[in-house]
């Protein structure tokens, strides 16, 4: 089956942070080490979810819900 042939509502409408992080990764061992580093900066942070796209969800919503100071603030951190 070609790409074409293929309907638009089979493909998601929007990708997620996480799918978008993983994209940005060029390099193989960049792409070994990053998402191992996110998770535990997001353990540290206590963002809960069972895997890493359940937490990093959970961190965008984080972000959008708080000023950009209070953002900054648990970076810094």
């Amino acid at each position: 089956m070609s790409v074409q042939s293929k309907s638009v509502e089979s493909f998601p409408i929007t990708l997620s942070s996480y799918s978008k992080f993983r994209m940005a990764l060029k390099s193989r061992e960049v792409q070994r080490q990053y998402p191992n580093l996110l998770e535990k900066f997001l353990d540290f942070c206590r963002f809960k979810g069972l895997d890493i796209q359940q937490k990093s969800l959970e961190f965008f919503r984080f972000t959008k819900d708080k000023s950009q100071y209070e953002v900054q603030d648990i970076l810094i951190r």
